[in-house]
């Protein structure tokens, strides 16, 4: 456990800098004795035991037991950040795994009598492999088994012990007077790096957070794919000597991954990723290998070029952090304010790009993976241009023998489109068409193989036989066109009654349409039809869902939707998302409503005319609706006074009248006033509007706002609604 611990000070030690300045610089080498990086299944029993000691009294739970439980997320997610960073550095960080070779006796540990070795076989194996040599080692680093249990990997009788002369005296000895060098080297190599820059860099671009974007999508896709075993994936990959090839005939290597919605994009593009990932933490004699990656989406901080652009440029930075250099005309400079920073566009981004990639420490090779970029916005100007500019990459690379210039890999995966074919006409680009007959063995194979685990997961919860399961793998593998289609055809086989019989499932699957749009349009239809009484309220919640950036609350949606006056607007609100269910789905961990995956948001998005009775321009005005709903609950919330004229108004108003007359009927005086009097006139002018900006200044109004926001933070029944006009405009 104690290694797990250090290796999540690696990490701190890199993500605090301010507090922990060149800590993560010194770091020279880790070496690790039994360390569970893939959790230990005697952890899970452990947390148990201690649940229910903890019940009692008799002792406290632990969540690091919780940690050290096999696929646990948090342990995961540690375990690939600790490797990234080891990697990060140049020389990495040295790394050295001891695993364990024979079983820990928890009967001796426990003190139990023998009885003939029944004690030991009361165990299970599982649990007698305290930390197994699979979980103990870390891919790509080097290990070494000792003949030892858990408890005794670091006991050793002394400087003659057998085990310590042999396994592990000489690799501590290496590494240890190594270490002095690599650290002032690596010191040496950083010590130009301004961090106060890359801060301010970071915070200029603000790119989005693609790692929770990867890890999101792998909830959904498999990260596998038959792509990867393909030989056009394979010579793309690799190095040109594998395939025959000169070491320096390609500079650039491009892949196009072209298929429609549901054939396997994103799950290709999520497994190059993690093999890639794999290949940079092993040791090569080449170099290291930068990687950058952007899943392209239609909403929030992925659906455009210079969002994909700032993300690459962050990426870059982020793994060799000398490469700051190169976009530090981004950075705000001290005193200068705002116009010293070069604008965050497509044409600086690229050029900051093309300058990493001529850098010569930049490493051995820098790969690209971009997904579904038919995303981006055709007709956008920042589309056109990175389009030309990929177009102009591709051309002047793929077969350029510039040897100042990193070779580079771009995997590419779209859908049919013009700018994109047009971008990609290039010799040499390799390409992997979907729709070709070629492949046509592998994408069904991909699809059938997609409903089979879903039908697996359906025989589980559903109590399926095994005919029932047999034929309903068979028909949806058979019919299944994209995944898509297989996931919302089991998602309503979920939704049916656990009593229903196999010939009802058999005949609900029989008549489901096998065109995603029509099976779409006939569940909300079903919906629709179903709930007549209640059909306008819940068009108008799905009115309001449809157009949001980022999946609302239950309260947000009742504002926007008009739901949220009283309690029996919310008990409606909950009772329709019901009805919509398995269209939408409420996330119980973030407690936010949305659809069951962004293929029926889109869909419905695109035929709301249709289903919904909202047309382009009623869009417009439906927006128009939110945020005024929005404001209307934010005045409520905040209780703004209502602002009362003063009692002398109406006289002060027409005194106003009179002056204005007045003033009228002197006009041609005040046209013969000399230069000197109009000077004193604008410096009344002048002290006028000080006078105005001072009242501002103390305006009562802005110190009541004040004050309510600073309640309104700490009232949690106001919530995050406040701030719906913004999610929804």
């Amino acid at each position: 456990m104690g290694g797990l611990v250090i290796a999540k000070a690696i990490t701190i030690a890199d993500s605090r800098r301010d507090k922990f300045p060149v800590m993560f610089e010194a770091i020279a080498a880790a070496i690790f004795f039994g360390t569970p990086f893939g959790g230990a299944p005697v952890a899970s029993a452990a947390a148990m035991y201690a649940y229910c000691a903890e019940k009692i009294g008799a002792a406290s739970s632990s969540k690091l037991l919780d940690l050290m439980r096999p696929e646990d997320e948090g342990l995961r997610e540690l375990v690939h950040e600790f490797m990234r960073l080891v990697g990060k550095l140049n020389p990495k960080i040295d790394l050295l795994c001891f695993y364990e070779e024979q079983p820990t006796d928890f009967s001796k540990m426990a003190g139990l009598p023998n009885l003939f070795g029944l004690s030991k076989l009361a165990i299970p194996k599982s649990y007698a492999e305290f930390v197994s040599r699979d979980s103990a080692t870390l891919q790509g680093v080097e290990e070494q088994g000792l003949a030892r249990n858990h408890r005794g990997l670091v006991k050793f009788d002394g400087p003659k012990d057998d085990q310590w002369n042999q396994f592990v005296k000489d690799p501590l000895k290496r590494i240890i007077h190594g270490a002095q060098l690599a650290v002032k080297n690596r010191l040496n190599s950083v010590r130009d790096i301004d961090r106060s820059m890359i801060n301010s860099i970071n915070e200029a671009l603000d790119s989005a957070p693609v790692y929770k974007k990867r890890k999101a999508l792998a909830q959904t896709f498999a990260p596998s794919s038959w792509i990867t075993n393909e030989a056009e994936y394979k010579e793309w990959l690799y190095d040109p000597e594998t395939s025959g090839e000169s070491p320096t005939s390609r500079v650039a290597d491009c892949l196009w991954i072209r298929g429609p919605e549901g054939r396997g994009k994103t799950s290709a593009s999520l497994a190059a990723v993690d093999e890639i990932d794999m290949i940079k933490e092993m040791d090569t004699d080449q170099g290291s290998i930068l990687l950058a990656y952007f899943f392209c989406d239609s909403t929030g901080d992925y659906s455009t070029a210079e969002d994909l652009l700032k993300s690459l440029v962050t990426q870059l930075i982020d793994q060799q952090e000398t490469l700051a250099s190169y976009a530090k005309a981004f950075a705000k400079k001290k005193g200068e304010g705002n116009k010293s920073q070069a604008q965050v566009t497509v044409e600086n981004l690229w050029q900051t790009l093309q300058d990493m990639l001529t850098d010569e420490f930049i490493g051995s090779k820098v790969i690209f993976v971009l997904n579904n970029l038919h995303v981006l916005p055709e007709d956008s100007d920042s589309t056109i241009k990175l389009m030309k500019y990929l177009n102009a990459e591709l051309q002047s690379t793929l077969n350029s023998t510039d040897t100042k210039r990193v070779h580079t890999r771009w995997m590419i995966t779209s859908r049919e489109a013009h700018n994109i074919g047009e971008a990609l006409k290039v010799e040499g680009v390799r390409l992997v068409d979907l729709e070709d007959d070629k492949y046509g063995d592998q994408v069904q194979m991909a699809l059938r193989k997609r409903a089979k685990e879903r039908v697996a997961t359906l025989e589980r919860e559903k109590n399926y036989n095994k005919a029932l399961a047999y034929f309903a793998s068979s028909l949806i593998g058979k019919r299944a066109q994209n995944t898509q289609w297989i996931d919302i055809t089991c998602v309503q086989l979920q939704e049916l009654p656990q009593a229903e019989s196999d010939l009802k499932v058999r005949r609900v699957l029989e008549k489901m349409p096998q065109d995603l749009t029509t099976l779409l349009n006939n569940a909300w239809l079903q919906i629709f039809k179903a709930n007549e009484a209640d059909v306008e309220k819940i068009k108008e919640m799905l009115r309001a869902l449809v157009l949001t950036y980022e999946d609302p609350t239950e309260a947000e949606l009742g504002v926007l939707a008009g739901l949220c006056s009283n309690e029996d607007d919310k008990a409606d609100l909950r009772r329709f998302v019901e009805k919509c269910k398995p269209l939408l789905v409420m996330k119980r961990a973030s407690n936010t409503i949305s659809f069951m995956n962004v293929v029926v948001k889109t869909h419905l998005l695109e035929n709301s005319k249709q289903l919904l009775g909202m047309s382009d321009e009623e869009k417009k005005w439906q927006h128009g609706v939110l945020a005024l709903r929005s404001f209307s609950h934010v005045k409520e919330s905040f209780d703004f006074p209502i602002e009362e004229k003063p009692a002398g108004s109406e006289g002060k108003a027409q005194e106003g009248d009179d002056d204005q007359e007045g003033a009228s009927e002197n006009e041609e005086d005040a046209d013969d006033d000399d230069d000197e009097e109009e000077e004193d006139d604008e410096d009344v002018s002048e002290s006028d509007w000080d006078s105005e900006e001072e009242d501002e200044e103390e305006d009562p109004e802005a110190e009541i706002l004040r004050d309510k926001a600073r309640k309104s933070i700490l009232n949690p029944n106001i919530g995050g609604s406040e701030y719906l006009l913004i999610s929804s405009l």
